[in-house]
């Protein structure tokens, strides 16, 4: 469980398993369009920051085995991030205020747009 999943756990003092089918809140998703990642580390740290629950690869023991030395995937910390207990709208309004981006960026033709954003629950993949 992710240390900010496991701090509103104890906050709302409910079992993980609880919280984790309950919370709902809206996933973001990262895409590498146009050859590059859209989101700088600075980024992922500041949505940390603003209550994201950034899901990083090296805390991920199904993603280790495909990590650098520096824990990074393809050159990237993370590639998705939560954020409980808001709408998708909500979700992508501070996004844009904490990344300074346009979440209808295009990206490139062939890798589809840069940014994707849904409502989920806090454990899904």
């Amino acid at each position: 469980m992710n240390k900010q999943l496991a701090l509103l756990n104890n906050e709302l003092g409910v079992a993980p398993e609880v919280l984790d089918a309950e919370v709902s809140g809206t996933w973001y998703s990262s895409n590498n369009s146009g050859g590059g990642w859209w989101l700088r580390d600075e980024d992922w740290y500041a949505l940390e920051r603003d209550g994201w629950i950034v899901k990083w690869f090296k805390d991920d023991p199904d993603e280790k085995p495909y990590l650098d030395a520096n824990g990074r995937w393809l050159g990237a910390l993370a590639t998705r991030a939560f954020l409980p207990g808001v709408s998708e709208r909500e979700a992508i309004d501070r996004w844009e205020d904490v990344v300074n981006q346009s979440a209808d960026a295009e990206g490139c033709y062939c890798c589809g747009s840069p940014h994707y954003f849904y409502q989920g629950f806090a454990e899904e993949r």
